[in-house]
């Protein structure tokens, strides 16, 4: 997912999220950028049969700072234009990315940093079906320390996600595209009375647009075979405060807590529905809309606030079948998390068990109004890892439940399986891991990874009617069945070359066609047969590639 070659350091929060981080529920994952050589011009280069990836770094004129630029691009889609079926040549899969950084030292005790990040994916599959999605993000930096106690960072920072889903199961081909664009000022201060007792605080205000949806014809130029559809434009206004503190009691014990403040706006021009009933959708066995009574819009003068202590989420994403909804809207309740966790680490192992509570998770509701249907969740489970023997590895076991329900406001019984929790999309009850390295003589190392896990959630139909000579299927509880077990063996080996080394690896060493998802539909042959059809993307995948090192010196 990250290009290692630009990345310094990652750090993962399951729990106890320290105060300076919000907007998020579960986890965190920080991930730090790495500086540019500051003493000497280097590089990499890597060149393989599926991808490859190059490095420039430097001083900066003077040696007043560095910079890095790092990128790198697959491939995939230059072998499929190659291959005889006219099916294969039509797909396209590929991905890009570029990193970039810049630092410049500001007297003794400051530092400017600028960086720059860009990147896409296209796939698509077949004549009638692409998708398209990247980001394209910019942040600066002043990083100042006061009295060899008080270290400040003011940050900048500007992104853009965008994704584009294209259509050609009709007479006129179609072009979805949606984006999120955010920009955000921060102020981050931590008073350091040792090292081991820091205070934390700061403050933030983010700038959210959300273009829920566009659809136009896919060929800008033809403005007559399609009648465009545009959904209004969503924007808020984020702001928080946090303060938080660390500190090690002794060498053995550490604490760490803090509070957060937060309050989420919706500002400039958008219309807002007044529903009877409260609420955009009603209940009666389903999901019924109900209708508006009256409209009104915001204004920049205009604003609904929410805001309360805890984690919480007040921006999300929210995608079904046929459905995409932001969680901005007037009738939408944040998302809220409770977590207790415990865990325990040895020199040879980790050992973590957690439980979290769940409230009020995106849901779509109907077509592009807000969401609204309540929804609670639950996760629990333990986590076990333990590193083994004289090769470097480990071996990681998780047994974990994630549940959702939904309930209907006030209705005893009514929602989704009558209220009832059900497996999560995401739930896997079982994950194994087990990851060797082993030195092969002095220039060769062997590495291989095995994983195994439960799979993912899916709904069966349980039943079938013949209506007006089409076989309709009827489907049982929500997620009660499962799709066949996940497994998978990759192995490489790697040869030192002097500043460079050989890699040759298998991806899906015994070419296992693990299942990403299944479809239902009539048997060709037999209309009165449902066909359940199983898609995987993988099988084995070879892959070779050579990298080489240059320049640098003692950074």
């Amino acid at each position: 997912m990250f290009n290692a070659d630009a990345i310094d350091d990652v750090t993962m929060y399951k729990g106890a999220i320290p105060a300076r981080f919000g907007g998020r529920l579960s986890s965190v994952v920080d991930i730090r950028q790495r500086e540019g050589n500051a003493n000497a011009f280097a590089g990499s280069a890597n060149i393989g049969l599926l991808a490859s990836r190059a490095l420039y770094e430097g001083p900066l004129p003077g040696h007043k700072g560095s910079f890095l630029v790092a990128g790198r691009r697959s491939y995939a889609d230059l072998f499929l234009r190659a291959s005889p079926n006219k099916t294969v040549r039509d797909n396209i899969a590929y991905f890009y990315d570029v990193n970039a950084k810049m630092n410049v030292r500001l007297g003794q005790n400051g530092i400017l940093m600028i960086s720059g990040y860009g990147g896409r994916d296209n796939l698509r599959t077949g004549p009638q079906a692409s998708a398209e999605w990247g980001n394209q993000s910019g942040t600066t930096r002043w990083n100042q320390i006061f009295a060899d106690r008080l270290f400040s960072k003011v940050t900048i920072a500007a992104s853009d996600y965008d994704y584009q889903l294209g259509f050609d199961v009709t007479a006129k081909p179609v072009q979805w595209t949606s984006r999120i664009r955010s920009t955000d000022l921060k102020v981050d201060e931590a008073w350091h009375f040792g090292e081991r007792n820091i205070i934390e605080f700061g403050a933030e205000r983010t700038l959210h647009e959300i273009r829920p949806g566009d659809v136009v014809g896919a060929n800008a130029r033809d403005t007559t075979s399609f009648n465009p559809v545009r959904i209004q434009q969503r924007n808020g206004l984020a702001s928080a405060a946090y303060l938080g503190h660390d500190v090690d009691l002794s060498d053995r014990v550490s604490v760490r807590y803090g509070v957060r403040w937060t309050q989420f706006e919706r500002v400039g021009n958008e219309m807002v529905y007044t529903y009877a009933g409260g609420a955009p959708v009603k209940w009666k066995g389903r999901v019924l809309p109900h209708v508006p009574v009256s409209q009104s819009r915001i204004t920049h003068q205009h604003s609904v606030a929410a805001g309360c202590l805890g984690t919480h989420r007040s921006v999300h994403q929210a995608a079904a079948k046929r459905s995409v909804c932001d969680r901005t809207g007037e009738h939408a309740r944040r998302s809220a998390i409770r977590s207790l966790g415990g865990g325990v680490l040895q020199d040879a192992g980790e050992h973590t068990g957690f439980r979290r509570w769940l409230r009020c998770l995106a849901q779509p509701a109907h077509r592009d109004r807000d969401c609204a249907r309540r929804r609670a969740g639950l996760r629990h489970g333990v986590d076990l890892r333990k590193r083994v023997g004289r090769t470097t590895g480990w071996i990681s076991y998780t047994m974990a439940r994630a549940e959702n329900r939904y309930r209907a406001s006030g209705l005893a019984g009514a929602g989704i399986d009558n209220g009832q929790y059900f497996p999560a999309p995401s739930d896997k009850t079982h994950e194994l891991s087990i990851v060797g390295i082993r030195p092969l003589g002095a220039k060769w190392t062997f590495g291989t990874t095995f994983s195994l896990a439960s799979g993912l959630p899916i709904t069966y139909p349980t039943k079938r009617y013949m209506v007006d000579g089409l076989l309709l299927a009827e489907y049982g509880a929500r997620n009660a069945a499962r799709l066949p077990v996940y497994h998978r063996l990759d192995a490489s080996f790697t040869r030192a070359l002097g500043r460079g080394e050989l890699q040759l690896g298998v991806y899906n060493l015994y070419n296992r066609f693990n299942a990403q998802s299944m479809a239902f539909r009539q048997s060709k042959s037999n209309p009165l047969v449902t066909e359940a059809v199983r898609v995987s993307i993988f099988g084995a995948v070879p892959s070779i590639s050579y990298g080489l090192k240059f320049g640098g010196a003692a950074r």
